[in-house]
């Protein structure tokens, strides 16, 4: 703002001095029709042009030109702002970006780690499983229950943090909102899942318990059945199959953003995922493809159908009370 300043400054002063030079010319001028008429020497037409019509053009031309200079300065003013916001923009996209980079990747890391842990714990109690069928004194399984859980909900309120994140920039990217439904959808089949596996991995895996004196005591060592294995994969499959789901809508989220707020930034486009099973969904941005997976997740997924009824729920309480 103060180099603009210094300009208009420097305008001013060429202007007046201008105005100046004009009135010494009129001056001069004034003394040159005196000195003319005294001696006679100026034609009819210059007797009849009046003196100050010559002054009056130079004026004219003046004014135009310090006309188009003031034009030329607040166009470029104009254009240099114009560059500044979208500079200021470019920025603003890039720590938007990194802000929600940095949520995701720990929504991400938490959220799988919650899933390899359920797949390991169903790997080892199969060779635990075998061990022991064949003789071999087998030291207890180290998986705990409760490190699963811990897990689970450490990766559950990491997904929290990424809606909240959804809903603050939703004024500069509506289009994202679909990623929230996504999520929602994964996330709820991820907790309904939860519960029966972790309620049979409390009576399969063993417990520390600590006595008055702070010993600690392993209980629950059990020697695991066919059943039991058959029943821990099922668990442990619907569990490991919403994770996935989960997991593939977080790396197209990390694809669109990168195309929503980078690709001016490295004028480049990140390519889509393309599963080789067409029933696994790729969330998008584009207009056609949101329309058909908001109908997907809110009429078609057990979230969208347990929030259809009780939507319909609190309606029906609400006109019983009228």
């Amino acid at each position: 703002m103060e180099r603009y300043r210094s300009r208009i400054c420097v305008i001013t002063v060429v202007f007046l001095s201008l105005i100046f030079s004009v009135a010494a010319i009129g001056v001069e001028n004034k003394k040159n029709v005196q000195t003319e008429k005294t001696a006679r020497e100026k034609t009819l037409d210059e007797v009849a042009r009046p003196w100050w019509l010559g002054d009056l053009v130079t004026v004219i031309g003046i004014l135009v030109g310090a006309s188009m200079i003031l034009y030329q300065l607040g166009r470029q003013h104009k254009n240099e702002l114009k560059i500044q916001k979208e500079n200021y923009r470019e920025q603003r996209r890039l720590q938007i970006y990194q802000e929600f980079s940095k949520v995701l990747e720990e929504a991400n890391d938490k959220t799988s780690d919650a899933g390899m842990y359920a797949f390991l714990i169903s790997t080892n109690f199969k060779i635990y499983f075998d061990q022991v069928n064949s003789g071999f004194n087998s030291t207890p399984l180290r998986a705990r229950a409760i490190e699963f859980s811990n897990k689970h909900y450490d990766g559950s309120y990491s997904i929290i943090k990424l809606i909240r994140l959804f809903e603050k920039y939703e004024i500069i990217s509506p289009e994202l909102d679909i990623f929230k439904l996504a999520v929602n959808v994964a996330t709820h089949d991820m907790r309904e899942t939860f519960h029966p596996l972790y309620s049979f991995l409390l009576q399969i895996l063993p417990m520390e318990i600590v006595d008055n004196a702070g010993n600690k005591h392993l209980v629950n060592v059990i020697s695991p059945t066919q059943e039991q294995i058959t029943q821990l994969d099922a668990h442990v499959n619907t569990y490991k199959s919403a994770q996935d789901d989960l997991g593939g809508y977080l790396f197209d989220l990390n694809v669109e953003l990168q195309n929503i707020f980078l690709r001016r930034l490295f004028d480049n486009k990140v390519k889509r995922r393309k599963p080789i099973d067409p029933n696994v969904k790729v969330v998008t941005t584009d207009s056609d493809d949101m329309e058909k997976l908001e109908k997907y997740f809110k009429e078609e997924t057990a979230w969208g159908k347990h929030v259809k009824k009780s939507e319909d729920d609190v309606r029906n309480i609400f006109n019983q009370s009228l």
